[in-house]
């Protein structure tokens, strides 16, 4: 490091850290008043999704119901979604009890949208903070229906860390993997 004096004062330098014949001026009043923050407000730096690591330790090896790997919050409700994007339940945020009979339980997130006057914004796999969370439901003879949640608040992915004996590892897989995969259509 080295000192040198300035227009201002003593300067402190780091050989590699200057850029050659570039000579720093400070105004007077800027050491005195604080400085602005730069870029984004705060809320537009949070992340888009937020990753929660759920660790769990278990001497069998099941598991014992869905495991709902993504939260999308709202005022009102969280949604709980499966790793197949299905809709597994939907908690009253004031209550904290599950809405058995709720519209969009079993329905699949497709997304999340967002309309301005630019045009319409489409996520896709997960809503982001902001937008509008995007279900289908139903395919039948009258197609699909797309519906939406309110301004979503919050999208979380669960992570979930599964310890097991070791020698349960085959069956904890054959478990795990059975719960995230999507029926499939018989073939023939």
């Amino acid at each position: 490091m080295t000192k040198r004096k300035g227009k201002d004062g003593e300067l402190a330098t780091m050989r590699g850290y200057a850029m050659p014949n570039v000579h720093e001026t400070r105004a007077p009043s800027a050491a005195k008043e604080p400085a602005a923050p730069v870029g984004p407000p705060a809320e537009a730096r949070r992340p888009a999704i937020d990753v929660e690591l759920v660790m769990e330790r278990k001497t069998t090896p099941y598991v014992d119901r869905p495991w709902a790997a993504l939260e999308i919050w709202t005022q009102n409700r969280i949604y709980s979604v499966d790793a197949t994007m299905t809709c597994l339940e939907v908690v009253d945020k004031a209550t904290g009890k599950p809405e058995q009979r709720h519209p969009l339980v079993g329905a699949h997130l497709v997304g999340g949208q967002h309309e301005d006057e630019a045009g319409m914004e489409l996520s896709h796999p997960f809503p982001r903070v902001g937008s509008e969370a995007v279900f289908e439901q139903g395919s039948g003879s009258k197609g699909a229906r797309f519906s939406h949640t309110s301004q979503v608040e919050r999208v979380v992915l669960r992570l979930r860390v599964l310890t097991v004996a070791p020698d349960h590892v085959i069956s904890s897989w054959q478990d795990i993997t059975g719960s995230f995969r999507a029926p499939t259509a018989p073939k023939g």
